[in-house]
Protein backbone atom coordinates (compact mmCIF):
# COMPACT_ATOMS: atom_id res chain seq x y z
CA UNK A 1 0.00 0.00 0.00
CA UNK A 2 1.46 3.55 -1.17
CA UNK A 3 0.90 6.03 1.85
CA UNK A 4 2.58 8.42 0.17
CA UNK A 5 4.33 9.31 -3.57
CA UNK A 6 4.36 6.91 -6.35
CA UNK A 7 5.44 3.46 -6.71
CA UNK A 8 5.43 0.34 -9.72
CA UNK A 9 4.70 -2.88 -8.68
CA UNK A 10 6.08 -5.58 -11.33
CA UNK A 11 4.87 -9.46 -11.42
CA UNK A 12 5.82 -11.60 -14.07
CA UNK A 13 4.30 -10.75 -17.58
CA UNK A 14 1.45 -8.46 -16.96
CA UNK A 15 3.89 -5.35 -16.82
CA UNK A 16 3.86 -2.43 -14.19
CA UNK A 17 1.31 -1.68 -11.84
CA UNK A 18 1.10 2.20 -10.93
CA UNK A 19 0.65 2.40 -7.16
CA UNK A 20 -0.20 6.29 -5.78
CA UNK A 21 -1.56 6.75 -2.24
CA UNK A 22 -5.02 4.99 -1.44
CA UNK A 23 -4.31 1.98 -3.49
CA UNK A 24 -3.31 -1.29 -2.62
CA UNK A 25 -1.82 -4.31 -4.76
CA UNK A 26 -2.26 -7.93 -2.97
CA UNK A 27 -0.14 -10.32 -4.24
CA UNK A 28 -2.47 -13.74 -2.80
CA UNK A 29 0.02 -16.44 -3.46
CA UNK A 30 2.94 -14.91 -2.52
CA UNK A 31 4.50 -14.85 -5.84
CA UNK A 32 8.02 -12.80 -6.73
CA UNK A 33 7.39 -8.98 -7.18
CA UNK A 34 9.79 -5.97 -7.67
CA UNK A 35 8.20 -2.46 -5.89
CA UNK A 36 9.83 0.34 -8.23
CA UNK A 37 10.62 4.35 -8.36
CA UNK A 38 9.98 3.67 -12.07
CA UNK A 39 9.31 0.75 -14.59
CA UNK A 40 12.21 -0.44 -15.44
CA UNK A 41 13.95 1.21 -12.27
CA UNK A 42 16.40 -0.59 -10.29
CA UNK A 43 15.57 -2.63 -7.42
CA UNK A 44 17.74 -4.17 -4.47
CA UNK A 45 17.54 -6.96 -2.61
CA UNK A 46 15.54 -6.44 0.10
CA UNK A 47 17.18 -8.23 2.44
CA UNK A 48 20.21 -5.95 1.98
CA UNK A 49 18.52 -3.00 2.84
CA UNK A 50 19.47 -1.27 6.08
CA UNK A 51 16.28 -2.14 8.43
CA UNK A 52 14.78 -0.45 11.72
CA UNK A 53 13.94 -3.46 13.78
CA UNK A 54 10.85 -2.09 15.73
CA UNK A 55 9.74 -5.37 17.08
CA UNK A 56 9.88 -9.33 16.24
CA UNK A 57 6.93 -8.27 13.96
CA UNK A 58 7.49 -4.83 12.73
CA UNK A 59 10.69 -3.26 10.71
CA UNK A 60 10.95 -0.14 8.72
CA UNK A 61 13.08 -0.62 5.74
CA UNK A 62 14.55 2.55 3.78
CA UNK A 63 16.31 2.84 0.62
CA UNK A 64 16.40 5.73 -2.19
CA UNK A 65 18.31 8.42 -2.84
CA UNK A 66 17.62 11.43 -5.49
CA UNK A 67 14.23 10.37 -6.42
CA UNK A 68 10.38 11.65 -5.15
CA UNK A 69 10.43 10.33 -1.30
CA UNK A 70 7.57 7.49 -1.31
CA UNK A 71 6.31 5.77 1.28
CA UNK A 72 5.38 2.44 1.56
CA UNK A 73 3.73 -0.35 3.90
CA UNK A 74 4.10 -3.79 2.84
CA UNK A 75 3.42 -6.87 4.87
CA UNK A 76 2.26 -10.78 4.60
CA UNK A 77 -0.61 -12.74 5.66
CA UNK A 78 -1.21 -16.57 6.18
CA UNK A 79 -4.24 -18.54 5.37
CA UNK A 80 -3.64 -21.86 7.64
CA UNK A 81 -7.36 -22.94 6.99
CA UNK A 82 -8.02 -25.42 3.93
CA UNK A 83 -11.32 -23.47 2.84
CA UNK A 84 -8.93 -20.03 2.66
CA UNK A 85 -6.28 -22.10 0.73
CA UNK A 86 -8.57 -22.96 -1.75
CA UNK A 87 -9.98 -19.24 -1.85
CA UNK A 88 -6.63 -18.03 -2.40
CA UNK A 89 -5.87 -20.70 -5.21
CA UNK A 90 -8.86 -19.09 -7.23
CA UNK A 91 -8.01 -15.57 -6.76
CA UNK A 92 -6.23 -13.92 -9.34
CA UNK A 93 -2.27 -13.25 -9.09
CA UNK A 94 -2.35 -9.51 -8.46
CA UNK A 95 -5.80 -7.53 -6.95
CA UNK A 96 -5.21 -3.83 -7.89
CA UNK A 97 -7.51 -2.24 -5.77
CA UNK A 98 -8.09 1.63 -5.82
CA UNK A 99 -9.48 2.12 -2.45
CA UNK A 100 -9.98 5.88 -3.08
CA UNK A 101 -11.69 5.67 -6.27
CA UNK A 102 -13.30 2.15 -6.59
CA UNK A 103 -16.80 1.71 -5.98
CA UNK A 104 -17.69 -0.32 -2.35
CA UNK A 105 -14.41 0.43 -0.99
CA UNK A 106 -14.75 3.29 1.38
CA UNK A 107 -14.28 0.91 4.48
CA UNK A 108 -10.91 -0.21 2.90
CA UNK A 109 -9.58 3.30 2.44
CA UNK A 110 -10.87 3.75 6.56
CA UNK A 111 -9.39 0.93 6.99
CA UNK A 112 -5.91 1.82 5.10
CA UNK A 113 -6.13 5.21 6.79
CA UNK A 114 -5.84 3.52 10.11
CA UNK A 115 -2.99 1.22 9.41
CA UNK A 116 -0.29 4.28 8.11
CA UNK A 117 -1.88 6.16 10.75
CA UNK A 118 -0.25 3.39 13.04
CA UNK A 119 2.69 2.70 11.23
CA UNK A 120 3.23 6.93 11.44
CA UNK A 121 3.71 6.47 15.10
CA UNK A 122 4.11 3.22 16.59
CA UNK A 123 2.46 3.34 20.05
CA UNK A 124 1.64 0.79 22.67
CA UNK A 125 -0.35 -1.80 21.16
CA UNK A 126 0.65 -0.27 17.78
CA UNK A 127 1.57 -3.47 16.17
CA UNK A 128 -1.79 -5.79 17.28
CA UNK A 129 -3.49 -2.96 15.15
CA UNK A 130 -1.97 -3.14 12.23
CA UNK A 131 -1.67 -6.98 12.50
CA UNK A 132 -5.54 -6.94 13.29
CA UNK A 133 -6.28 -4.77 10.46
CA UNK A 134 -3.66 -5.67 7.85
CA UNK A 135 -5.88 -9.16 8.03
CA UNK A 136 -9.30 -6.86 7.60
CA UNK A 137 -7.80 -5.48 4.83
CA UNK A 138 -7.05 -8.75 2.86
CA UNK A 139 -10.46 -9.64 3.31
CA UNK A 140 -11.83 -6.58 2.17
CA UNK A 141 -9.65 -6.52 -0.75
CA UNK A 142 -11.00 -10.45 -1.41
CA UNK A 143 -14.64 -9.05 -0.95
CA UNK A 144 -13.96 -6.46 -3.37
CA UNK A 145 -13.00 -8.65 -5.80
CA UNK A 146 -15.62 -11.15 -5.77
CA UNK A 147 -18.07 -8.33 -5.98
CA UNK A 148 -16.22 -6.90 -8.97
CA UNK A 149 -14.24 -9.05 -10.89
CA UNK A 150 -16.83 -11.84 -13.59
CA UNK A 151 -14.30 -14.83 -12.64
CA UNK A 152 -15.80 -14.49 -9.37
CA UNK A 153 -19.06 -15.51 -10.38
CA UNK A 154 -17.82 -18.86 -11.62
CA UNK A 155 -17.29 -22.60 -9.94
CA UNK A 156 -18.14 -22.67 -6.18
CA UNK A 157 -17.18 -19.27 -5.78
CA UNK A 158 -20.65 -18.20 -8.62
CA UNK A 159 -22.59 -20.87 -6.15
CA UNK A 160 -21.93 -18.65 -2.90
CA UNK A 161 -23.20 -15.65 -4.79
CA UNK A 162 -26.84 -17.90 -5.91
CA UNK A 163 -29.60 -16.94 -2.83
CA UNK A 164 -30.35 -20.70 -2.95
CA UNK A 165 -27.43 -22.67 -3.32
CA UNK A 166 -25.01 -20.26 -1.45
CA UNK A 167 -27.08 -20.93 1.81
CA UNK A 168 -27.33 -24.33 1.35
CA UNK A 169 -23.30 -23.79 1.17
CA UNK A 170 -23.78 -21.80 4.56
CA UNK A 171 -25.10 -24.25 6.39
CA UNK A 172 -22.47 -27.15 5.07
CA UNK A 173 -19.99 -24.91 6.16
CA UNK A 174 -21.77 -24.19 9.93
CA UNK A 175 -22.81 -27.31 10.34
CA UNK A 176 -20.01 -29.95 8.66
CA UNK A 177 -20.40 -32.55 11.65
CA UNK A 178 -24.47 -33.14 10.17
CA UNK A 179 -25.26 -35.65 7.89
CA UNK A 180 -26.52 -33.62 5.39
CA UNK A 181 -28.32 -35.19 2.36
CA UNK A 182 -29.73 -33.37 -1.09
CA UNK A 183 -33.40 -33.70 0.57
CA UNK A 184 -32.40 -31.85 3.94
CA UNK A 185 -30.38 -29.25 2.23
CA UNK A 186 -33.04 -28.78 -0.31
CA UNK A 187 -35.84 -28.70 2.56
CA UNK A 188 -33.18 -26.06 4.74
CA UNK A 189 -33.39 -23.73 1.54
CA UNK A 190 -36.98 -23.79 0.86
CA UNK A 191 -36.09 -26.22 -2.88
Amino acid sequence: MVTAGRAWAETGPDGPTALVPGELALMPRGEGHALRSEPGAPAPDILALDLEQVSDRYEVLRHGGGGAPTTLICGAVRFEHPAARNLVAVLPPVMHVDASRAARTERLHGTLELIAAEARQLQPGGEAVITRLADVVVIQAIRWWLETDPAARTGWLGALHDPQIGRALALIQRDPARAWTLASLADAVAM
